[in-house]
C-alpha cells in the first residue's frame, strides 16, 4: 500500500505540472518593446500565435499586427478554445519587427509578470539638424526606417534604428535633402544643411512687372501684381529656377549664397527705327537713321541685328550698315543712275530676337548742274 501511494502522488504532481493554464483559457499579455538600453521603442509591430484548439483541428491562429505606442507598450487579449487538458498548449509565441530587426520571443500563461519585455537590437540616430550658420531647424521633418520626428527647439531628434546604412530625410520649408548614415550603435549626427531666400522680380524690358508662373526648386509659383515672388527656406543656394509668360520660357541661374534679389527679364519690345534720312554722298544715295533698343532692361541690338536692303527698277539689292554715332547708323545705296522710285526696308532685331521692320519709298531726281 506505501508504494501505490507514493506512485499515485507522483502521477498527480506529474499531472499539476503538465500544465500551467486550463482548457479555454483567456490571456492578458502586454508587452513592452525595448532597445539594448532599455529604452521602449515606440511603433514596434508586435504579433502574437497561440493555440486555438487541437481537438476540432483549427491550430494555431497569429493576432493582427498591433503597433506600439510612446512607452513601447502593446496589449493583447486572446481565448483558447481547446477542451481537453491534455491536449491545451499554454505557450505562445511573441514576435516582435522595427525597422530592419526582428525578435521571437515565447512566453507561457500564468508564468509571467504584468509586463513581457521583448529586446530589439537596435538603436539611437540622434540628429541636430542646423543651417549653415549653425542655427536650429526647429520644427524639421526627420524620416529614417520609415520613422517621422519633428526636430525641436533646439533642432534636435532622435530615431531607434537597426543597424546598418540608412537614408535620413530632412525636410525643412521648401526643400528635401536626403543622406545616407550609417548605424553600428547610439550614434550623434550634426545634419548641416544650407537654408536660403529668394527674391525673384519678373519685369518686361521696360521695367513693367508680369505676372508669371514660376518654378522654383520643382515646387511651382506664381508673381503677384508687382511680378514678385518670395520663397523662403530652399535647401540650397542654386535652385533650378524657370518661367513661363505667354509660353515663352526663361531659366535663370542664381546663387543665393552670394546675393538672395534677382531679376528676370522678357524684353518684350523690338527696337525703334525713327529720324529716316536720305542724301546723296559722292553720286550715292546715304540713307541715316536712328535705331533704339528702348527700355531700362532692353536686351540690346543684336549683332548685326540691322539689316538694309533696298529695290530699284525691279532688282532687289542688299545695303552695308555702319555706325554713324551713339543709336545713329548710316547706309550706302549704289549708284541709282536714274531717276525713279527706290522702295527701301531696314530690319533692326534685338538680342531677345524682337524684330521691327520699317518700309518706306524715296524718289530719286537726277538734276543737271549749270554754271
Amino acid at each position: 500500500m506505501r508504494i501505490a501511494t507514493i506512485v499515485f502522488l507522483l502521477l498527480a504532481f506529474s499531472s499539476f505540472f503538465a500544465a500551467s493554464c486550463s482548457p479555454g483559457y483567456e490571456e492578458n499579455a502586454t508587452i513592452q518593446v525595448i532597445d539594448g538600453m532599455g529604452r521602449p521603442i515606440p511603433n514596434a509591430t508586435v504579433q502574437i500565435t497561440y493555440q486555438v484548439d487541437q481537438t476540432t483541428g483549427k491550430g494555431y491562429a497569429t493576432t493582427a499586427p498591433r503597433y506600439t505606442d510612446s512607452n513601447g507598450i502593446a496589449a493583447f487579449t486572446f481565448r483558447n478554445q481547446e477542451v481537453l487538458q491534455d491536449r491545451v498548449d499554454c505557450e505562445y509565441t511573441i514576435i516582435v519587427t522595427y525597422d530592419n530587426k526582428k525578435a521571437v520571443q515565447k512566453a507561457t500563461v500564468n508564468e509571467h509578470g504584468a509586463i513581457i519585455t521583448v529586446a530589439l537590437d537596435v538603436f539611437a540616430l540622434n540628429i541636430q539638424a542646423v543651417d549653415q550658420n549653425g542655427n536650429a531647424l526647429s520644427g524639421a521633418e526627420i524620416t529614417a526606417g520609415g520613422v517621422k520626428k519633428a526636430a525641436g527647439d533646439d533642432g534636435k531628434a532622435t530615431v531607434l534604428l537597426g543597424s546598418g546604412r540608412v537614408n535620413v530625410t530632412l525636410k525643412y520649408g521648401q526643400g528635401l535633402v536626403s543622406r545616407e548614415i550609417a548605424i553600428q550603435n547610439d550614434t550623434d549626427y550634426y545634419y548641416q544643411v544650407g537654408v536660403y531666400d529668394l527674391l525673384l522680380h519678373v519685369v518686361d524690358d521696360r521695367n513693367a512687372p508680369l505676372v508669371v508662373n514660376a518654378t522654383i526648386g520643382g515646387k511651382t509659383f506664381q508673381t503677384d501684381e508687382n511680378g514678385t515672388v518670395s520663397v523662403k527656406k530652399l535647401l540650397t543656394a542654386k535652385p533650378a529656377i524657370k518661367t513661363n509668360y505667354r509660353g515663352l520660357e526663361r531659366s535663370l541661374d542664381a546663387d543665393l549664397a552670394v546675393q538672395d534679389e534677382y531679376y528676370l527679364v522678357y524684353d518684350l519690345h523690338a527696337p525703334m527705327i525713327s529720324n529716316m534720312v536720305a542724301s546723296e554722298d559722292q553720286g550715292r544715295i546715304a540713307l541715316d537713321m536712328t535705331v533704339i533698343d528702348e527700355g531700362l532692361r532692353a536686351s540690346g541690338l543684336a549683332q548685326d541685328g540691322i539689316k538694309v536692303r533696298y529695290s530699284f527698277a525691279n532688282t532687289d539689292y542688299v545695303a552695308p550698315v555702319f555706325v554713324k554715332a551713339k543709336d545713329r547708323y548710316e547706309t550706302l545705296l549704289g549708284n541709282i543712275g536714274s531717276n525713279g522710285i527706290v522702295e527701301i526696308f531696314v530690319e533692326a532685331k534685338d538680342a531677345e530676337g524682337n524684330i521691327r521692320d520699317l518700309r518706306g519709298y524715296f524718289s530719286v531726281v537726277y538734276v543737271n548742274e549749270t554754271t
